[in-house]
């Protein structure tokens, strides 16, 4: 029989620590999620089988009684010949990965954080700390992020300064001054957008700034005091700690720090890093140890940091074939030329771009036409990218306003990891196929729509994630990627594989692959524009006159398309709010 741990309610995924043991995990979830999620049977059934030896199910908040046991009901009505089912508190799982059925201590850190002690599996366990970010949640990336947040506005409120602290939270947000941040932050409030900005903090405080590095070590304390505390309630005279979560699995700073709160706090006090999946405790408390890869388990944690693996092997090996991937023979010894000899080097690798782009000439022309006509029947046109990529989409939408006067939301970009990565690498954001979904669902994708995957790969998880997306509702989808030999592949209206060859630098993708992803684009949106009538003959006449330079040029336009005088012109034009076909009808008609 096989066996089922439920940590979740969406999607049925197989980590790497669950193979080894021939586990099902679930994605993480809460006690509410996991009643009303249990009830689609068939999802779950097909991701764990019908014959199921044990369930151990793991849940954040289920610590009452009465809830494990409606849990337990619900689990049981999916699997009824189960031999044993055992509902707890998330907490409790990651105690049993890290101690098993032994006494010791876990300090949750990562979106939220949490600090929680057993002397046994059997005994009741002793928490400090985990009650949500309303009740303050310290020393957990929201609690960073929000007290720095407050930190650098209180310095500005005091200097009228931005200082190192405030000035990351600018850069990170595209924004400039701290009254523009105000309202960009507020856009999302949520737990895990607000803990996001922890970055801010952690990257202020390795560049030197002592705002932040106080803020961290306060943090710290706060964590390492509750450790203090659960300790004397469970009267442990040396406790073994583990730390556990998103920020010291990432933040190997922070890590350190909380480390040597502990020393000062609790001088006796031995702690390591929790590298054993929460989700195998969950199994052991279900009566599971004596499966495959379970044996394996410590009954203490392990110290020792495991690598964690950088994609799996099919990804691993189609990143490696991409052509952009690939070292330019044109450009070896690189760092041995002279300047003139980069500069003619440049200059001669861009032919090759010419070429890309008259070999995908019919793919291109599919795709504009798709773009047009689902534009012109009141569709949307999404840009879909991560990096490089996504970064174009962005430029390329945000001029379809000022150009042609189009509805900011015709056409949209979507950039893995928000606003934020325009500026600044936001590490991992492209790797979710998920996120990539989800971003269109929250703009309302239809079938009226377009969405154009921008990968010079080709094979974004994010990029992926949302045409497959898009073609199930029924969307046009257009694939822009320069790796015409990409083992990954989606089914999509429109394929077009630019073959740019590799890059003078290798692997990046900004030079030519950048170079003709952004004459596409150029195509695919100005071509739209030229069929829903925004130009007329080769004029800019949708032009939008916010500045002297343009005002400038919608009184060349309407001279041009009347023959009037500039005077004539420019009166035409401010009597019409400076629009430059308004203007250009009014003189025609005289």
């Amino acid at each position: 029989m096989g066996t089922a741990i439920v940590r979740g309610w969406l999607d049925l995924e197989t980590s790497s620590a669950s193979k080894a043991a021939g586990q099902r995990p679930l994605g993480p979830c809460s006690r509410r999620r996991a009643r009303c999620s249990l009830r689609a049977k068939p999802s779950i059934r097909r991701g764990a089988g019908k014959q199921v030896r044990a369930i151990g199910g793991a849940f954040a908040g289920c610590q009452l009684a009465a809830e494990q046991a409606r849990v337990e009901k619900a689990l049981r009505r999916i699997w009824p010949n189960a031999e044993g089912v055992r509902v707890m508190e998330d907490t409790r799982s990651v105690l049993a990965a890290a101690f098993g059925d032994g006494p010791g201590i876990v300090v949750i850190a990562g979106t939220g954080s949490n600090v929680a002690g057993q002397k046994s599996s059997r005994d009741p366990v002793e928490k400090a700390g985990g009650w949500g970010h309303l009740f303050a949640d310290r020393g957990s990336a929201y609690d960073l992020a929000r007290r720095g947040l407050e930190l650098a506005f209180t310095r500005y409120d005091e200097t009228k300064k931005i200082l190192a602290l405030a000035q990351e939270y600018l850069t990170a947000s595209g924004k400039t001054s701290m009254e523009e941040l105000v309202p960009f932050i507020l856009q999302d409030t949520s737990k895990t957008a607000v803990a996001a900005w922890a970055k801010c903090v952690f990257s202020a405080a390795q560049k030197g700034d002592r705002d932040a590095r106080l803020l961290l070590d306060e943090a710290a304390t706060a964590l390492a005091e509750k450790v203090g505390l659960i300790a004397r309630r469970l009267n442990f005279t040396r406790p073994q700690v583990a730390l556990t979560g998103g920020l010291f699995e990432n933040q190997p700073d922070y890590l350190a720090r909380v480390q040597r709160a502990l020393r000062r706090t609790c001088p006796r006090a031995t702690s390591f890093r929790l590298t054993v999946p929460g989700v195998l405790g969950a199994a052991r408390l279900a009566g599971l140890a004596g499966l495959a890869g379970l044996e394996k388990l410590p009954e203490k944690g392990d110290a020792k940091r495991e690598l964690k693996a950088i994609a799996d092997p099919a990804r691993l090996a189609a990143f490696a074939q991409a052509a952009t991937e690939q070292r330019n023979p044109r450009s070896r010894r690189l760092d041995q030329r002279s300047i003139p000899q980069l500069v003619d080097l440049f200059i001669r690798e861009e032919r090759y771009v010419e070429k890309a782009l008259a070999a995908q000439r019919k793919q291109i022309a599919r795709a504009a036409t798709l773009v047009a006509k689902r534009l012109g029947a009141g569709g949307r046109l999404f840009y879909v990218g991560a990096g490089t990529s996504g970064r174009l989409g962005v430029v390329d939408a945000s001029e379809m306003p000022p150009t042609f006067n189009a509805p900011p939301e015709q056409v949209q970009a979507i950039i893995a990891g928000g606003a934020a990565a325009v500026f600044r690498s936001q590490e991992g954001a492209e790797d979710s196929r998920e996120t990539g979904v989800a971003e269109l669902r929250a703009r309302g994708l239809t079938k009226k729509d377009v969405v154009c995957g921008i990968a010079a790969s080709g094979q974004t998880p994010f990029v992926l994630g949302a045409l497959e997306y898009a073609r199930k509702l029924g969307a046009g989808t257009i694939l822009l990627s320069c790796n015409p030999q990409r083992s990954i592949r989606v089914p999509v209206g429109v394929e077009i594989d630019l073959p740019t060859g590799p890059e003078i630098v290798t692997g990046s993708t900004r030079m030519k692959a950048g170079t003709a992803t952004k004459l596409v684009l150029n195509m695919l949106s100005t071509i739209a524009m030229v069929r829903l009538g925004r130009v007329r003959d080769n004029l800019m006449v949708n032009v939008q006159a916010t500045n002297d330079k343009l005002r400038a040029r919608a009184v060349r336009l309407v001279r041009a398309l009347t023959g009037s005088s500039a005077a004539g012109a420019q009166t035409a034009l401010e009597a019409r709010a400076w629009s430059v076909t308004a203007a250009i009808e009014a003189l025609s008609r005289r």
